[in-house]
């Protein structure tokens, strides 16, 4: 029942524009959205020119991150920052536990050892320390965040509320980077420090949000709510034609503007849908993905983000060249930038 409703709702947008306006704020609420920060040997998304944190700036937010190592409380009081197992804020991070898996202690050793006579003797040694594995090899960040995009204003205003840094386990390395657990920050906020003036966020949903189709797309990495999607997609192209929107090449510094005699044959309407689709969509090939530009703070007090979004690049599916799978059954399509859209100051 509550998908027809939905479907309705959407399609009542579609084929009225006039909703669209009266719509306003569009709120994406508890955004799960994964980030890689280092950039990999291989990048499967090789149909943009990714930008990733350099050593220096990882460096400086795993060294942020270190207050983890002072964590005593259990639960969320809001005063200090919180660990949960579960993104649901269910099970919380036992302390004991948590200093178990980020302070490697090795096994005791038995050292050969030599008198003034030279004859030998054993002394059982203490294994190694380490204390600082985990902070030096954080690839990603998997975040839970409300976003509000004011579609008449076109500002886009990000609120962080979890995030859960993901490492190379020791020993595990060749599984790729795993979560531990999930930090609720401080609701106190007041010493952020610069991460990153620039970087691009991918928004790339992880089912298909035009048909009922749930295999697994390759490399998607966010959890959002489809039907706002086609909604804000559907609105913000709108806008582009009406030329009330400024847009730029998609290469980056996104300097070059693109006039809209340009901009129109890009944007062509898709009304036909394939049979396995809920509903005819405008601009379908748009719903898949999109990227964010960014700049980041962090407060290592309140182990907790904050982001201004600078604008997006819009991306489409190449439709035709895509129907594939993966050997593992995964959906694998492929996408070009369109146009870079800057948003509004707030």
């Amino acid at each position: 029942m509550k998908l027809i409703k939905l479907s309705i709702l959407v399609f009542a947008f579609l084929i009225n524009p006039e909703l669209i306006k009266a719509q306003s704020a569009i709120v994406f609420e508890n955004v799960i959205q994964s980030t890689k920060i280092v950039k990999p040997e291989r990048d499967s998304n090789y149909t943009y020119n990714f930008e990733y944190l350099n050593g220096k700036q990882i460096e400086g937010f795993g060294l942020g991150l270190k207050k983890l190592l002072t964590y005593r409380s259990l639960g969320f009081d809001g005063k200090n920052f919180s660990l949960f197992e579960d993104i649901d804020e269910n099970r919380p991070y036992e302390p004991s536990r948590l200093r178990s898996k980020l302070v490697l202690i090795g096994d005791s050793v038995d050292a050969e050892m030599y008198d003034s006579t030279g004859s030998s003797y054993f002394v059982k040694m203490a294994g190694f320390i380490d204390s600082s594995w985990y902070f030096e090899n954080i690839q990603g960040i998997e975040f839970k965040e409300d976003w509000i995009f004011d579609t008449a204003k076109f500002t886009c205003e990000i609120k962080n509320k979890m995030c859960m840094p993901l490492t190379l386990m020791y020993g595990k390395e060749e599984l790729g980077p795993y979560g531990l657990f999930y930090i609720k920050p401080a609701q106190e906020q007041k010493n952020f420090e610069v991460v990153t003036d620039f970087i691009i966020t991918d928004v790339y949903c992880k089912q298909d949000p035009m048909t009922e189709n749930q295999i697994p797309i390759f490399d998607a990495n966010t959890e959002i709510d489809h039907y706002k999607m086609v909604v804000f997609m559907n609105s913000t192209i709108d806008k582009i034609k009406a030329g009330k929107l400024k847009c730029f090449k998609p290469s980056i510094p996104f300097q070059k503007p693109m006039l809209l005699a340009e901009l129109k044959p890009l944007f062509a309407e898709e009304f036909v849908p394939n049979k396995n689709e809920r509903f005819p969509i405008r601009y379908k090939m748009f719903n898949y993905r999109f990227k964010l530009i960014e700049k980041w703070w962090f407060d290592p007090i309140a182990l907790a983000f904050k982001k201004e979004a600078l604008g997006m690049v819009l991306m489409k599916r190449n439709e035709k060249n895509d129907l594939s799978k993966n050997k593992n059954g995964d959906l694998i399509y492929t996408f070009k930038p369109v146009a870079y859209v800057p948003f509004n100051p707030k």
